[in-house]
Formats: structure tokens, sequence, C-alpha cells
């Protein structure tokens, strides 16, 4: 869609993993059960305050305040997952090939390892690094904390990340689903052609009356993509990518349920 048709109709599409057994509610109110919403709208991920990494804890704020605290409890617990994160990080940032929690005085920061050439490298703290860099590495430890979230709500992970890149978020996303529920919120054709995303996965988010509506995608929409004649990014760059009409009362309660 155009930004101005995106406004106008505030449409969104949810890419949803694994069943959410419970009735659909809002993300606020998933954020408020303990959900780490780590790309919130006009939030960073990861606060560049290095004031405010004296937070602790090993579950990551919903505005990356404890960035530091979960990375290092990360290492601690598991050092395969923290060179896993490293090893992540690098495939969408390149030449970023660490980032380690480093005590500052009586603060914990964040520092990160560039390198180029054969043997050059420069360490970084975070209000250094670019915004795509945080966004990438706020996402990766919302999935690799513990204990594990049992729902995961991410807005538009395809942001400030380079095309190249978006594969690798996907197949992120794809292995967080194995454990917890994902949902994505995305406007990305590229993120919805990932060759895994099945018809049960989608959802039409379109506002209506005032309220956000939620619906699967339509009977002539499934039927496309059930035979092949066009992909889920394909539709939606044509604006063709539809939702079923059906009462609110009877759809929004079983929406989540059928995704196993």
């Amino acid at each position: 869609f155009g930004v101005v048709e995106r406004q106008r109709r505030a449409a969104r599409l949810l890419i949803a993993r694994r069943s959410l057994r419970m009735p659909a509610r809002s993300a606020r109110a998933l954020a408020l059960l303990g959900t780490p919403s780590v790309l919130h709208r006009h939030h960073h991920p990861i606060e560049r305050d290095r004031d405010r990494h004296r937070f602790v804890g090993d579950h990551l704020h919903p505005d990356g305040r404890n960035a530091a605290s979960v990375l290092r409890e990360i290492w601690k617990r598991n050092e395969e997952d923290g060179e896993r994160i490293c090893e992540i990080l690098a495939s969408i940032v390149p030449h970023t090939v660490e980032v380690h929690p480093k005590r500052r005085g009586n603060k914990l920061a964040l520092e990160f390892v560039q390198e180029w050439g054969k043997s050059e490298s420069v360490k970084l703290e975070a209000f250094a690094m670019s915004d795509g860099t945080l966004r990438a590495l706020g996402l990766l430890m919302a999935v690799f904390q513990r204990p594990a979230p049992s729902v995961l709500v991410i807005e538009e992970p395809e942001a400030t990340v380079h095309p190249g890149a978006l594969g690798a978020v996907l197949d992120l996303l794809r292995h967080a689903g194995r454990s917890m529920q994902v949902i994505v919120t995305t406007h990305s054709p590229e993120a919805l052609d990932a060759k895994w995303i099945r018809n049960k996965h989608l959802r039409v988010v379109t506002w209506e009356a005032g309220v956000s509506r939620v619906a699967r995608i339509s009977t002539a929409t499934r039927e496309t993509l059930r035979k092949q004649l066009a992909g889920a990014g394909e539709l939606l760059r044509s604006n063709a990518l539809t939702s079923a009409r059906s009462s609110p009362s009877s759809e929004q309660n079983s929406l989540f349920r059928d995704l196993a």
C-alpha cells in the first residue's frame, strides 16, 4: 500500500506461528501479560542512555533498558547462545562480529566489535551503533532470553534492516516459533514471500468503523495461494490480499486456534 492508504486504512498483516490458545487480545494486553514486545512504535528497542543500563534482570524489558543485563545472563547461562547471537548479528550487520556486556564503573553497557580487513577491529558502545544494529540485537535477545516468553509480539521486523538481511531475520523468527508463539505485523511483501509461510499463518488487520478488525484471509485469497497462482507478497503488492468478511463476535475468539 501507499503511505497515505496505509494510514487511512491502518491495514496490517499478521504472521502468527503456532497456536495462541486464548481469546484474541490487543498487543498492549499481551505486553501487560509479560510479552516482550521489543519493537514498539515510537520506542527504540535499546535505549542509548547508558545510565539506564543499571536496570537488571534476565527478561528483556519492552524498551530494552536492561539489554546489557539480559545479554550478560545469556552468556552466563549458555555460551553457545551468546555465540549464536553474535553469528546471526554478523549475518544481519556485516563486520559486526561480537557483542558483550561490559562493566563501566558501577554500570553495565554493551560493547560491539567490528572488524575489517585481516586484522583491523574497533570496539564501539551502543550509542555509536546504527538503529538497525540495535533493533536486530533487541530481537535476538528477545528470542534467546530465558525463561522464554510464551508470546513474542514484533512490529515490522523489516524496519531499518537491509533487504538482503531480511532472510536471516525471518529464519530467526521461524526458529523462535518452535518454542513460543510469535506474532509479527508487517507491510513487507518480501517478508510474506518467505517459503515457510502458509495460509494458516496469515491474518489481515483493517481499520473499520473506528476499531481494528482481525480476520482470516478470504476464500479467494486462500485458493490463489493454494493453487500457487501468486504468493502472499505478490498479492500484497497488487492490493489483492483480502480478508474474509464475518461477524466479529463469532470470529475474534477463534482467530489463532488453528495455527499449530
